[in-house]
């Protein structure tokens, strides 16, 4: 409800801020605050709707496919930031790994969100890889498909390792602390789950496991 009252001034505001900047175009000073102001808008646009999917998760529309093309169409979004942060990322899923039943739209959300904290991770640059592997659930031996997520950045420190999926929890100096939240809530839709391994100075792996026994239930 909090989320909905604020866009919908946020809306007001920012056409009248749009029509001023037409007004004003020719005085650098206005400019400039107008520019900071279309910034701060922009910025309050992206916190609410990470608090709507938060508190508002879609459904997901479950299908059987391949993770490997999910990945590959992440990393291939991601392609300008990637480049600008002088990383590299590596793909080493196999063809052969089973699909699996997952919301194409909502994974390659998680998937962009952790390459994403990869890269803010290594500000002078670095590597990304993404494999797979098939394993046993040790709780019930059912297989799960395993996906690692691994960047050899600045780490985590080991205190605030258990805080890191918690709601608005942020180290950063910007950002809303909302975005491992919601990659955590779109695995539990999926009867899925993410762990972290962190290390300082050395990167951080996130591992997701995908269970290949579900039905298609939608």
């Amino acid at each position: 409800g909090i989320a909905h009252e604020i866009r919908n001034p946020l809306a007001s505001i920012n056409f009248n801020v749009q029509m001023l900047s037409k007004k004003v175009s020719g005085d650098a000073t206005l400019s400039e605050l107008i520019d900071d102001t279309i910034q701060g808008i922009d910025k309050i646009k992206i916190l609410v709707k990470s608090i709507l999917d938060f508190a508002k998760p879609k459904a997901p529309m479950l299908k059987r496919g391949r993770l490997l093309d999910i990945v590959t169409d992440s990393v291939a979004l991601m392609k300008p930031q990637i480049s600008k942060a002088n990383v590299t990322v590596r793909i080493d899923l196999s063809r052969d790994v089973p699909e699996i039943v997952f919301d194409p739209h909502q994974i390659q959300q998680v998937f962009i969100n952790l390459i994403l904290n990869a890269l803010e991770a290594m500000p002078d640059g670095g590597a990304v890889e993404v494999r797979t592997e098939t394993e046993e659930n040790a709780g019930n031996d059912k297989p799960q498909l395993a996906v690692s997520v691994a960047d050899d950045g600045c780490g985590i420190p080991h205190e605030i390792q258990p805080r890191i999926f918690d709601p608005f929890f942020t180290t950063k100096t910007e950002g809303t602390g909302l975005g491992l939240s919601i990659v955590h809530k779109i695995m539990e839709q999926h009867d899925a789950t993410i762990d972290c391994i962190s290390e300082v100075h050395k990167g951080t792996t996130f591992i997701l496991r995908f269970p290949l026994e579900t039905e298609l239930l939608r």
